[in-house]
C-alpha cells in the first residue's frame, strides 16, 4: 500500500514505473492530483509516526528545500545510494524506526551510532557526518507532535480507528481497496477545495495586499521599457528559469543547479539577482546616489516598491522618487538577467562590475531623461529633474557625468538625439 503514500515520479530511479500496466499507472498519477484533505479524514501523530517516510508526498512529511516542498529523499539527492543501503540494511522506512526502544527521540551521536552500524560494509561514498539528516528526521517529528510527548504516545494503547484512506463518495463511504474507477473519476472530477497559491505571496505579500500591489506595480511598470517591464514582471511571477528550477535533472548533470558565475552556490532567483558575490557588487555601486533619499536597495523592496520610505523630507515627493528608483531596479534586472543568459548560454565571461555599471546608468538615465522632455503642465517634472540631478551630481557617479556630460543637460541639441539612438541600437 505504499504507493498511496508516494507519488509517482518519472525522473528517479526510485521507481520504476515502465514495470506497472497502464491503467493502474494512470490511476496512480490521478489519486495523487487529488489534495490529501479529500483523500483521508485527518491523521493522527501515530499515524505519521508509520507513514512511509522517504518519498512520501503527505505535507506533514515533506522539507522545504529551495523554495520547494519536497519528499527527504529528493533533499539528499547526493546520497541515493546511501539512502538505499540504510533502507534495506537498517529498515528505516518511518519515523516511528527512528525512535529508541524507550520510544523516545534519540540524540545525534545514538542516531550516528546505529546507523554506523550498518555502514561498515557500505562501498560507495557515504556522508562524513549526520547532521544534515538527523536535522531534517528532527524538524519533520516536531512538526507531528514535540519531542517530550512521544512516550506518552506510545504509553497508550492506539484507540480502534478506520482505514486511513476512507472516503466518502456519492455511493457513500468507501475504502480504497473497495474503490471502483468511477470513484477515482469522481474524486479526481471534483474541484480542489484548496485554492492555489498566488505568486505574490512568495514575496511575503499578504491576499488582501495582492490586487492593490498588483495595480501599483503595473503603474510603475507602464512608462518602462517594455522589454525591461516585462523582465522584472517575470521574476516577479517566477516565470524566469533559474537553475534551481531543474533539480530533477541531477542524476544527469550535477552541477545542473548552481551558478553560471562559478561561485558554487545553487542559482535561485534571489541569488542570481542579488546576493551572488558578482552581483551584489553592482546594487552596492549603484547605493550611495539614493541613501541621500533614505533609499537602499534590498530585496524586499526591489520585489515590492510599496515596501519603500523615503527620508520624512522626502515623503511629499515620494510618487517620484519610487518611479525613478523603480526604473533603475528594472533596468538592473533585465541587464542582470541578459548577462547571465550570455555566460549560461554562450560561454561569454562574467560582466565586469564598471562596465556593467555604465551600461545600467546609461539605459536609466536615457529613460529618464525621455520623460523629462514630454510636455507636460504639471510641476512633476521640475522635481523629478531636481532629483534626478541630485543622483547624477553625487561624488559617487562622478565619473559617469565626466564620460557622459550630456546626460546632465535638461535639453539636449537635436544632432545628440541622433548619436544617442544610434548608441543605444
Amino acid at each position: 500500500m505504499s504507493f498511496l503514500y508516494v507519488a509517482p515520479n518519472d525522473t528517479t530511479s526510485f521507481q520504476s514505473l515502465a514495470r506497472i500496466p497502464s491503467y493502474w499507472l494512470e490511476t496512480w498519477k490521478m489519486w495523487h492530483k487529488l489534495h490529501w484533505h479529500s483523500r483521508t479524514p485527518p491523521w493522527t501523530a501515530r499515524d505519521l509516526l508509520r507513514t512511509p517516510l522517504w518519498l512520501s508526498s503527505h505535507p506533514q512529511l515533506q522539507i522545504r528545500h529551495q523554495g520547494k516542498t519536497l519528499p527527504l529523499a529528493y533533499v539528499l539527492i547526493f546520497h541515493r545510494d546511501w539512502l538505499r543501503w540504510l533502507v534495506d540494511n537498517h529498515r528505516l522506512f518511518c519515523l516511528e524506526d527512528v525512535l529508541s526502544p524507550t520510544k523516545s527521540w534519540p540524540t545525534l551521536d545514538e542516531f550516528a551510532r546505529n546507523i554506523r552500524r550498518t555502514n561498515e560494509r557500505f562501498p560507495f561514498p557515504q556522508p562524513r557526518s549526520y547532521n544534515r539528516i538527523y536535522g531534517h528526521l528532527t524538524t519533520l517529528l516536531e512538526g507531528i507532535i514535540p519531542q517530550h510527548q512521544l512516550p506518552s504516545l506510545f504509553a497508550t494503547p492506539a484507540p480502534p480507528a478506520p482505514f486511513p484512506f476512507t472516503i466518502e463518495t456519492h455511493r457513500g463511504k468507501s475504502t480504497f481497496p473497495n474503490f471502483k474507477p468511477p470513484d477515482i473519476r469522481y474524486l479526481h472530477a471534483k474541484p480542489s477545495e484548496e485554492p492555489s497559491k498566488h505568486p505574490f505571496e512568495n514575496w511575503a505579500i499578504p491576499k488582501d495586499e495582492i490586487r492593490s500591489t498588483l495595480i501599483h506595480l503595473r503603474n510603475l511598470m507602464r512608462p518602462v521599457y517594455p522589454l525591461v517591464a516585462d523582465t522584472y514582471f517575470r521574476l516577479l511571477f517566477k516565470l524566469l528559469p533559474f537553475q534551481a528550477r531543474f533539480w530533477f535533472l541531477e542524476h544527469l548533470n550535477p552541477n545542473i543547479q548552481l551558478c553560471p558565475y562559478n561561485c558554487f552556490h545553487v542559482e535561485t532567483d534571489i541569488h542570481a539577482m542579488f546576493s551572488c558575490t558578482t552581483i551584489s557588487n553592482v546594487w552596492s555601486e549603484l547605493e550611495p546616489p539614493w541613501q541621500q533619499f533614505g533609499m537602499t536597495f534590498t530585496w524586499h523592496t526591489i520585489t515590492n516598491p510599496r515596501r519603500l520610505s523615503p527620508a520624512p523630507p522626502w515623503l511629499p515627493d515620494r510618487e517620484l522618487l519610487v518611479q525613478v528608483w523603480f526604473a533603475l531596479v528594472a533596468n538592473t534586472i533585465y541587464q542582470l538577467w541578459k548577462h547571465r543568459c550570455n555566460t549560461r548560454f554562450r560561454n561569454a565571461a562574467p560582466p565586469k562590475r564598471a562596465s556593467l555599471v555604465e551600461t545600467i546608468l546609461r539605459h536609466w538615465a536615457t529613460q529618464v531623461r525621455a520623460w523629462l522632455r514630454n510636455p507636460t503642465t504639471s510641476d512633476g517634472h521640475a522635481k523629478m529633474a531636481l532629483i534626478f540631478e541630485m543622483i547624477l551630481t553625487h561624488p559617487k557617479l562622478a565619473w559617469f557625468v565626466r564620460k557622459y556630460p550630456c546626460y546632465k543637460a535638461q535639453s539636449p541639441p537635436p544632432v545628440f538625439d541622433d548619436i544617442l539612438s544610434n548608441h543605444h541600437k
